[in-house]
């Protein structure tokens, strides 16, 4: 059950990581200085749609830590495109091949 879970907030915290960086930049400040109401919505939204089942509420809990940390760095961090860079970096190295 826990590692069912921990496999579900991993994916679920690269699939909000994914739509993080692809979102416009006002929305971006929103969530990083509203980090309590994004915390709120995220752990509501991964437990309803991952079937309100104890492993949800689990892999819910560990997805909203993670996205904390994750916005606790993208408020600290001073290079807001660096995510942009990861992700044009990652697939240069698959479309180089």
């Amino acid at each position: 059950m826990l590692g069912t879970a921990a496999v579900l907030a991993i994916l679920t915290t690269s699939g909000f990581l994914i739509i993080y960086a692809k979102l416009p930049d006002r929305i971006k400040v929103f969530l990083t200085k509203n980090t309590l109401v994004t915390d709120g919505i995220t752990l509501i939204a991964v437990y309803v749609l991952l079937g309100r089942t104890l492993t949800a509420l689990i892999a819910a809990a560990m997805s909203g830590l993670f996205i904390s940390g994750l916005l606790y760095i993208a408020q600290k961090d001073k290079n807001p495109y660096r995510i942009k860079s990861l992700f044009n970096y990652i697939k240069t190295q698959f479309t180089s091949k």
